[in-house]
């Protein structure tokens, strides 16, 4: 098992996405939930799950460019198991 991260920027702000490969060929999960917080500067500044989502799309969209498969996966919704 390999472990990284995806480094992600946006408008001169900048956040870390940690991935793990469990092996060659597996599909790759991207968890809204875990998208974020943006680095300093501008830790302080809050992701709306709105952001969080489409910052996940954008990455799963650039690993399969390069030929991995990726799934996003939402963030839960309260009251829902």
């Amino acid at each position: 098992m390999s472990e990284f991260y995806i480094e992600y920027s946006e408008s001169g702000r900048t956040l870390r996405y940690s991935l793990e490969n469990l092996m060659p060929g597996s599909e790759t999960l991207i968890h809204t939930e875990r998208v974020g917080p943006w680095l300093h500067p501008y830790a302080s500044e809050p992701l709306s799950p709105v952001q969080r989502a489409l910052i996940a799309a954008r990455i799963c969209e650039a690993l399969s460019f390069l030929g991995e498969r990726m799934a996003v996966v939402g963030e839960r919704k309260q009251g829902h198991v």
